[in-house]
Parts: C-alpha cells; structure tokens; sequence
C-alpha cells in the first residue's frame, strides 16, 4: 500500500516492486541459511526505510486526523467519530 501511495498509484512502480519480491523469493531457494538471513535483514531494512517514507508523506493527513478528533473533544463529544468522507472531500479525493 505504501508503494501505491508514495508512487500515486503508478501500476509500473507497483509491478517493479512485486518484481521484486519475486526475485527474493527466488533467491530464497538457493540460498545458505547464513545468506538467506542477510537478505532477510536487508530487505527488512528496506521495508523499514519505505514505511519511514511514507509516514512522512502522510504526515499532513494524520495531522489533520488529530486535528478533528481534538476539536470533537473540545466540542465535548463524549465519543468521537472518524469520518472518513469529511476526510476524503477535505483532501481532494472522490468519497466512498
């Protein structure tokens, strides 16, 4: 998902990183033991470094997501709601 999201859903992108995938799996068959976890942790590292990317990416929109739920609080809604179309219409996509 964070592929789709940092790449806009570029079908190409999503394809090179399942590519991707394919070839450690791959790899994983012929492979030692000792060489498989070093790809494990490298790609583990990797799959780190694309969640931080995200995550930055999706600051604005999480911000905006505490924003709402702070102001429900102070509006003294004893329970909050997320709602997610408010949410979609605010940031330029089409509501579910």
């Amino acid at each position: 998902m964070n592929i789709r999201f940092i790449f806009q859903n570029n079908k190409k992108a999503v394809k090179i990183y399942f590519g991707i995938q394919l070839l450690c799996i791959a790899l994983a068959g012929l492979l030692s033991v000792d060489e498989m976890f070093l790809l494990v942790d490298f790609t583990s590292g990797l799959m780190c470094f694309i969640n931080l990317i995200a995550l930055i990416a999706l600051f604005k929109q999480a911000k905006a997501c505490m924003r709402d739920y702070e102001e429900q609080v102070a509006q003294g809604v004893e329970d909050p709601e997320y709602d997610w179309n408010k949410f979609r219409i605010e940031h330029g996509m089409k509501p579910f």
